[in-house]
């Protein structure tokens, strides 16, 4: 029983005395701390809120700080890279993609979900829209493959 508390003891000790000490930091787009001797404050703008303290006349609210940030970015294999020019358009839309291997569909619709045009075309050249015959405004147009389905804002102008 001595051995087994004598090694509790020694494994607490030794736990305590090679402990790591990490001070919080955070990423917001505002905030400051303050601190006077014995008390610090902190606060910063656009923090989750993860706990509320109200006591009737106070309220303090208590936020999240990371500790590590790691940013990711995925990028989609085999999508093409449409573009679009010129935007807005008077006459006639060029419609250039990345991946020539694709068949694409392209369909124009008006801002209230109307389909004006439908067309499968290849992406092994540039493709063109003739926008002349539509009136002034807003057009949505969507290209569609077998892997992706993409949006996009189009401007009629006369």
């Amino acid at each position: 029983m001595k051995k087994l508390l004598l090694s509790a003891v020694v494994c607490s000790i030794t736990s305590f005395g090679f402990s790591q000490e990490l001070t919080p930091q955070v990423l917001s787009s505002a905030g400051t701390s303050f601190s006077n001797g014995s008390n610090v404050i902190d606060w910063t703008l656009g923090e989750p809120v993860t706990a509320t303290l109200n006591n009737g006349t106070n309220s303090t609210s208590q936020g999240f700080h990371q500790n590590d940030l790691l940013i990711t970015t995925v990028e989609e294999q085999g999508v093409s890279t449409i573009s679009l020019f010129p935007n807005p358009v008077v006459d006639v839309l060029n419609i250039s993609f990345t991946n020539p291997e694709e068949t694409n569909s392209i369909e124009l619709f008006t801002v209230e979900g109307k389909l004006l045009s439908s067309q499968t075309v290849s992406s092994s050249a540039l493709s063109k829209l003739d926008m002349g015959k539509y009136s002034s405004g807003t057009y949505l147009l969507k290209v569609k493959n077998k892997l992706s389905s993409k949006s996009f804002r189009i401007i009629k102008t006369k």
